[in-house]
């Protein structure tokens, strides 16, 4: 052990975790990091003192520039405040790759002139306030940026050479194909051909012949229907669409190298859907057959190229009443019974047009998005705008008076300048602190206020967001009453009455959204929507939790073990005979 561990006070330190790619997103990698990096601090007990639970970078690079590393700036916060004396990490190249990242905790702890040590479960523990520590930690920084940049040429090197050759280059097998067995070139090199899926590329070319047959429809939504119907596999219209615009489907391998890819970035080449070849990708021919010929490909980007499918350019204007408050909410103590498990992924969740619900975006949306999380539109509206009924008569919204909001916008003023203070008085204080001129003690009390005032006062900035919001057209509290009241009579209506006003209050919402949105943004900060706890299309008003503007945030609701399933009992029939018929049908093509 390390002379930094050997002192009698305890280092307070945290647990930093990082792997770059993480393709399955079952955080192994970083769950065993941070395994065995709580193991080393439980070993040094005696000298270090963890002070926040394992923080947690998945699936982010620390060579490319262009990517945030959110619990990294983390460390450097606290370490900028004083709060703690080192980090332990399994490696040191799970904190910084690249020297720049090493000289930003350098700075601070020269800044500080703090004594601060890096602690590693498979290498050496580094003062890095101490000269050698910081010739050695820099040395790794660069045997690092080293090993990154061979990797990289040599890939790149990989890439090219495939390219070059129309080898499929390995990843996601496109749809309507699959892996054959592996085979080597004329030179001896390995790789893996790609050749048709018996069950699926059939499918896909009576689709795409559909698609461009059918009485000039040229219906992206049918073709996928058809698709999904007949093979079990997931088909959206625009998935379908990306399908018909990739030259892979031609036989032609494609190659966009990303020093290219950011180019064309610049000049503002879209990097998918691209009805044309970008200048930085290149095209050779594939060794996989083509499922769509060059003739149809042509057909298909002129139809898709059509003005009239395209909509006119025009300014954002949301759709939906809660478009932007949404957000999938996970359970972590939820019980899991396989594809039934409805744990979820805190990911925003859209609206779902054809289902007339708020869901969760898989397809197109964040890749470690769950696809699960569904809830209907007008049960959710109904819910929401009862609360925020509630809300309008706590606030007390009053008639518009411009001398009130005159006032709203000094009193802003003031809290504004109050929460800039509060914030330098609160960080000076720390430094202080850092530099040993305060002890721990004489601090806290301090710290404390600091903290509560800056509470306050962005609770009364939130309480005034409702007066002041951009926008926000002037009604009265029986106004407001009239937009978002309920049918007194309802709960004597039968389920068809029922199900009738909730369709005609629908329509309502969209004649009103432009004025009904603007209400609820400056309310609400965000709605959560977690797993429901009831089976049934009973609603569950547990499942939903309203963030208010200017209150703390909500507490995580307790897990539960029950989940409903995703798919009424019709789709379940519908997709299950579906996989049958593949599974015949693949079963049929083998023998």
């Amino acid at each position: 052990m390390n002379e930094s561990l050997e002192s009698s006070a305890r280092a307070r330190v945290v647990i930093y975790c990082r792997i770059s790619r993480d393709d399955d997103g079952d955080r192994a990698g970083v769950d065993r990091q941070a395994e065995e990096c709580s193991a080393y601090v439980e070993r040094n007990k005696d000298a270090l003192e963890l002070v926040e639970p394992p923080l947690v970078d998945n699936d982010i690079s620390a060579f490319d520039l262009t990517i945030q590393r959110p619990k990294f700036q983390h460390i450097l916060d606290l370490l900028r405040r004083g709060q703690i004396d080192g980090v332990v990490t399994w490696a040191a190249d799970r904190l910084y790759r690249r020297t720049r990242d090493l000289m930003a905790i350098l700075d601070i702890v020269e800044e500080l002139d703090a004594n601060f040590s890096l602690y590693s479960v498979n290498g050496t523990d580094l003062n890095v306030a101490e000269p050698n520590g910081r010739m050695v930690a820099t040395m790794l920084a660069a045997f690092g940026t080293r090993e990154v940049e061979a990797t990289s040429q040599r890939l790149t090197s990989k890439k090219k050479a495939q390219a070059a050759n129309g080898y499929y280059a390995g990843g996601i097998v496109p749809f309507g194909y699959r892996k054959g067995e592996p085979i080597f070139d004329s030179q001896g090199h390995r790789y893996v051909p790609l050749e048709e899926d018996p069950v699926t590329a059939p499918v896909l070319k009576e689709a795409v012949a559909r698609f461009l047959e059918r009485n000039g429809e040229h219906n992206l939504a049918a073709a996928a229907r058809y698709i999904e119907s007949e093979t079990g596999e997931p088909m959206s219209r625009e998935r379908f669409r990306m399908i018909l615009l990739n030259p892979a489907y031609t036989g032609m391998r494609a190659h966009w190298p990303v020093k290219a890819k950011r180019t064309d970035r610049k000049a503002g080449v879209p990097l998918s859907g691209n009805y044309n070849k970008p200048p930085g990708m290149t095209l050779t021919k594939a060794q996989w057959p083509a499922l769509i010929t060059a003739s149809q490909a042509k057909d298909a980007k002129a139809i898709l190229a059509e003005p009239s499918r395209r909509r006119a350019a025009r300014p954002y204007q949301a759709q939906y009443l809660l478009a932007g408050l949404l957000r999938c909410m996970t359970e972590p103590t939820q019980a899991r019974d396989g594809e039934a498990s409805r744990v979820h992924c805190e990911r925003p969740m859209g609206h779902n047009a054809s289902a007339d619900a708020y869901k969760c975006t898989k397809r197109g949306g964040p890749r470690d998005a769950c696809g699960k999380g569904s809830i209907r539109a007008v049960v959710l509206e109904d819910f929401i705008e009862q609360e925020v009924l509630r809300r309008l008569a706590e606030v007390g919204v009053q008639t518009y008076d411009p001398d009130r909001v005159s006032d709203a916008l000094l009193r802003r003023s003031e809290l504004e300048e109050s929460r800039a203070q509060a914030q330098a008085g609160l960080d000076s204080l720390l430094v202080m602190q850092a530099k040993g001129i305060y002890s721990s003690e004489g601090v806290a009390e301090a710290e404390g206020i600091y903290v509560q005032r800056l509470f306050d006062i962005e609770a009364e900035l939130g309480r005034l967001a409702h007066v002041l919001v951009p926008d926000l057209p002037t009604y009265t509290i029986d106004e407001l009453r009239d937009l978002f009241g309920q049918d007194p009579t309802e709960g004597q209506m039968n389920r068809e009455q029922r199900r009738a006003r909730a369709e005609a209050r629908r329509a309502e919402r969209m004649a009103t959204i432009e004025a009904r949105r603007p209400i609820l943004f400056s309310l609400i900060r965000e709605i959560r929507v977690y797993p429901s706890n009831t089976r049934g299309p009973a609603f569950d008003p547990t499942r939903v939790a309203i963030w208010w503007q200017g209150e703390p945030e909500p507490e995580p609701r307790p897990g539960t073990s029950e989940f409903i399933p995703s798919m009424d009992r019709r789709q379940v029939r519908q997709r299950q005979r579906a996989k049958e018929r593949a599974a015949e049908a693949k079963a049929a093509a083998s023998r």
